[in-house]
């Protein structure tokens, strides 16, 4: 747990830029480059427990919520570091044990795909995995006694985010969570403590400072582009048409600076 948590908290401190490479726009001999230079997320939670088995039939639908920050290692790919908590009302004593409530810790780190889908729009998926551990407690008649469930986290995550403007975009994430719990139980009760599983839809506002960079780009490249552009459309695949999307957008970007500088 200790060397999850050391890791987490060095991404979080860690916000140098390790540009996030988005889609090449292609205008005459140059090659503008839209970066995301990280993502933090902050957002709220709606948890539903799953499964056949003590969190499926033993807790009461949770909320939460929880923070993220990730940055580009390599083209779309990301890394990066999140924190959550839930919290559950019990469902059930008799399946999950003699306590009222619970509340769920995750520290976990993960690794995704960003694809940049236009300007406005952007979709994510990754997979994590870390600590996870459930805080449980008494009601005064139960004993008010507190207790710990504690395993590890396989987190599956995806997204999709509206831009307002180059640096705030707002997302909604569902997700889904397979918990494998350390829990000293007799034999023919293993199934039932072993796992727990979780299904949460999270909607959040994500932070995502971004900018234009120009590089030159070669001959063949152009000729590349323009070749694209004398195609039908049905015939070229979503990368192609992605591209000459942006090429698009970016002619038009240049015109508009032209006209404001000779204005």
């Amino acid at each position: 747990m200790r060397s999850i948590i050391k890791s987490l908290v060095f991404l979080m401190l860690v916000t140098g830029y390790s540009f996030c490479q988005g889609q090449s726009i292609i205008a005459n001999d140059k090659d503008e480059v839209l970066e995301r230079a990280f993502m933090f997320d902050l957002h709220m939670q709606r948890t539903v427990p799953s499964g056949d088995n003590f969190i499926g039939n033993g807790l009461e639908f949770g909320y939460g919520f929880g923070s993220r920050l990730a940055f580009k290692v390599y083209d779309d790919i990301y890394v990066g570091g999140a924190l959550s908590l839930d919290y559950f009302d019990v469902q059930d004593t008799n399946v999950i044990g003699e306590f009222d409530r619970s509340t769920k810790f995750n520290a976990y780190l993960f690794v995704g795909y960003d694809f940049r889908i236009n300007e406005t729009w952007n979709a994510t998926a990754d997979i994590g995995y870390g600590y996870s551990q459930n805080k449980n407690r008494q009601n005064f008649d139960q004993g008010s006694g507190r207790f710990r469930d504690s395993g590890n986290v396989l987190r599956f995550t995806s997204s999709i985010d509206y831009s307002f403007n180059k640096d705030i975009s707002v997302f909604v994430s569902p997700s889904y969570e397979l918990v494998s719990y350390n829990i000293s139980t007799a034999d023919a009760l293993g199934d039932d403590f072993d796992n727990g599983n979780y299904l949460s839809f999270a909607l959040g506002v994500r932070y995502n400072p971004s900018m234009r960079n120009e590089k030159s780009i070669s001959k063949s490249e152009v000729a590349e582009m323009q070749e694209l552009l004398k195609q039908d459309s049905n015939d070229l695949t979503v990368k192609e048409r992605r591209r000459i999307y942006f090429y698009k957008r970016n002619k038009e970007r240049q015109e508009r600076r032209e006209r404001r500088n000779k204005n």
